[in-house]
């Protein structure tokens, strides 16, 4: 997973806010584009939104490689 990759979030858990589940649900597609701390999370931007998401919750479905 680097910058510039197309993400989506792969699940949803009880106690998810309301915006994430809608990713989840909706599979809005997202441009990754930073990893940061200790790459642990990410910065998506969704639309003209920019979200922080765990990595562990996105997956990755076009590299921008």
């Amino acid at each position: 997973m680097q910058p510039g990759d197309l993400v989506r979030v792969k699940n949803s858990t009880t106690g998810d806010n309301p915006e994430m589940v809608k990713l989840y649900r909706e599979r809005t597609l997202c441009l990754l584009i930073k990893i940061i701390v200790g790459e642990y999370w990410a910065h998506v931007l969704d639309g003209d939104d920019h979200r922080s998401i765990p990595t562990h919750r996105l997956e990755v479905l076009s590299e921008s490689r």
